[in-house]
């Protein structure tokens, strides 16, 4: 028995700039509640959200190790904070 219906949600897949990345938010929503029509009685958990993609599908090695004091490569600037000198 399925407890749950999962999806992970990227805001910005063809757009980066702050703008963009909320006017997703209503699609979001709809894709929520989609997933509520479709889930039935189940959980609807949507887990990642994440600004960056996943994974690199493009990627030919592994992923190079981070420097100390940067973010990997898939954690976009604004996700870890919430300050107005990381543009959010």
């Amino acid at each position: 028995m399925i407890d749950a219906v999962c999806f992970a949600i990227n805001p910005q897949v063809h757009a980066f700039d702050n703008t963009s990345v909320m006017e997703t938010l209503e699609a979001q929503r709809m894709m929520v509640s989609s997933a509520r029509r479709l889930a039935g009685e189940r959980a609807v958990v949507v887990s990642p959200v994440t600004l960056q993609p996943r994974h690199n599908p493009y990627a030919s090695g592994p992923i190079p190790a981070t420097p100390p004091g940067e973010l990997p490569p898939q954690v976009d600037y604004r996700q870890p904070s919430l300050s107005p000198q990381h543009g959010c």
